[in-house]
């Protein structure tokens, strides 16, 4: 998410991303598994948005119970690690789909790290923080094909 879009429409583009991830449970191809912004006051704002956004939307029922039982191992592993924190949604439960926002230390990326190489499939989108342009760069080639 760019600075100049934040700063003309940062809310709508929570609101809308938050639409995007929740929808169809995460099982579209338009659900954004990773978000990158650069630090300043609006991607505070823009997170604290999403934050809010996410922590309101329902739970739904995913296409399978092998479907739901891969996002629930998907949320453990990234509840699990220890550079990536849970921001907002409610414990995963029952038999439907629960949408998650988290966020991860911009290292990970840069590093390499497996876990933001995979998508978590369903309603769940990590926030990434960079520090300036050249961390973005860093950052994203730090993601593979």
């Amino acid at each position: 998410v760019l600075p100049g879009a934040l700063a003309s429409r940062g809310e709508r583009i929570a609101r809308e991303l938050a639409d995007s991830v929740v929808l169809g449970c995460g099982q579209f191809c338009t659900n954004p598994g990773l978000v990158i912004g650069i630090a300043s006051p609006e991607f505070s704002l823009f997170t604290a948005n999403l934050i809010a956004e996410i922590g309101q939307r329902p739970a739904q029922t995913m296409l399978n119970d092998g479907t739901l039982h891969s996002y629930e191992k998907g949320l453990a592993a990234l509840h699990a690690h220890p550079r990536i924190r849970h921001l907002a949604g409610q414990p995963q439960e029952g038999r439907q789909a629960r949408p998650q926002l988290f966020q991860a230390d911009a290292g990970l990326l840069i590093d390499g790290d497996a876990l933001l190489q995979e998508e978590v499939f369903g309603p769940a989108t990590v926030i990434v923080e960079v520090a300036d342009k050249a961390e973005l760069l860093r950052a994203l080639h730090g993601l593979r094909g």
